[in-house]
């Protein structure tokens, strides 16, 4: 997969990689020229947050025209 097919465009860009150390992270940058904000996980965290991240999705009153 490319780089740009690992960004979510549209609002403050959130982009997901693997670091130098072997983690998975999602960064995302920030509309006040802050830092951005980063998230290292391990892959093996990554079922247990794809989990919590589609419970949460679930929970949410999506628009039927989003």
């Amino acid at each position: 997969m490319s780089e740009n097919e690992m960004k979510l465009l549209g609002r403050e860009t959130i982009e997901a990689y693997i670091s130098e150390g072997g983690f998975i992270c999602l960064k995302q940058e920030s509309a006040m020229g802050e830092d951005p904000s980063i998230v290292m996980m391990l892959p093996t965290d990554i079922p247990a947050v794809v989990s919590w991240l589609q419970e949460l999705a679930g929970e949410f009153p999506l628009s039927k025209d989003a």
